[in-house]
């Protein structure tokens, strides 16, 4: 191409126009490939014990990487999951509530727990959609017995032969009539687990949960090891609540799951923690209710993450959730 005299300094004006346009696009991509990256990172690190062991709802983490040349920040904050509309993910549970009612919990006992027992059915019915969360009652002594088959905890009553929760709790009965005497907290767990049948309305593809609450400890010979063994076989998450001077920590720690390292607070010196309550009396039972439920909550609901990656102003925001089988999915993607 031949160019006239005049038409060089125009001509170098616009490649050295385009040469500039080039390498800003060429920077705005890299920045976005930095940023992108950041994501990426992020939503790696989410599924790390020792990270998902340091975070609660509000909570910040905040990191600065360098991935090509580009510094990103990157910042991941926990959202409280509870009434969110997320796809893709389950925060569904079945969950059992097997209840001590050996002759040791006298009338006006009952009456607290029972009081307990149905504070437990409310705080879990919470959630946004109707049949999330499946419950079963049962009540144990020596022996074991079914009190009320899985049932919605949204449904206020049910067709018969199912009885509505509520009201099966409130038909409980001091001293246990039917029960063989004693306290057996291996036939509790199993029978809890027992409950766990889809004959009873458990889903087999929804998580399992037990809540356990006794006054004593075992008075069947059977030793902690077993216990334990027994709360393993269920394949169910246990927690355990204790009530009175007559149970024992280490009944307790038998009873209750041990936690993980991506459990919220988990404390490695204390793996039982966040799965055993303890009431000095039944009267103090209701003041533990809140973070017994907010536990069972937490161990059944999916977690969720705002990811913020940022380079020169560049920002790239994504909200993630992250399932109770560890599966991470994207629920918004946003570029600023």
């Amino acid at each position: 191409m031949v160019l006239a005299v005049g038409a060089v300094p125009a001509a170098l004006s616009l490649s050295s126009t385009l040469s500039r346009d080039s390498e800003v696009k060429s920077g705005m991509v890299k920045r976005q490939y930095a940023a992108i990256s950041g994501q990426q990172y992020a939503k790696s690190a989410i599924t790390q014990p020792v990270l998902l062991a340091s975070m609660v709802p509000g909570a910040s983490n905040t990191q600065l990487l360098t991935v090509r040349g580009n510094s990103v920040n990157v910042t991941i904050t926990e959202l409280d999951p509870i009434g969110m509309d997320v796809e893709g993910v389950s925060s569904q549970a079945d969950v059992v509530m097997t209840l001590d009612v050996s002759g040791s919990v006298s009338s006006s006992e009952l009456v607290l727990l029972k009081d307990a027992a149905i504070q437990v059915v409310d705080a879990l019915d919470i959630l946004e959609n109707a049949g999330e969360v499946r419950m079963g009652v049962r009540r144990f002594r020596g022996s074991s017995a079914s009190v009320v088959a899985m049932t919605d905890v949204d449904q206020p009553a049910a067709a018969p032969p199912v009885v509505p929760l509520r009201a099966g709790i409130n038909g409980l009965v001091q001293g246990g009539p039917g029960l063989t005497s004693g306290t057996n907290l291996v036939v509790g767990l199993t029978g809890a687990n027992a409950q766990f049948a889809t004959g009873l309305g458990d889903r087999p593809t929804v998580p399992n949960l037990i809540i356990m609450i006794t006054d004593g400890d075992d008075t069947a010979g059977n030793s902690n090891a077993t216990i334990a063994a027994a709360s393993l076989a269920t394949g169910a998450e246990v927690f355990a609540v204790g009530v009175g001077d007559e149970i024992q920590t280490a009944s307790l720690n038998a009873i209750a799951t041990d936690g993980i390292p991506t459990d919220p607070g988990y404390n490695p010196a204390d793996p039982n923690a966040g799965h055993r309550f303890y009431a000095s009396d039944f009267s103090g039972l209701l003041s533990i209710i809140d973070g017994l439920t907010t536990a069972v909550i937490e161990s059944m609901q999916i977690r969720v993450f705002r990811i913020e990656s940022s380079v020169d102003g560049y920002l790239v925001e994504s909200v993630v959730t992250v399932g109770f089988d560890g599966t991470v999915t994207e629920q918004s993607w946003t570029i600023r």
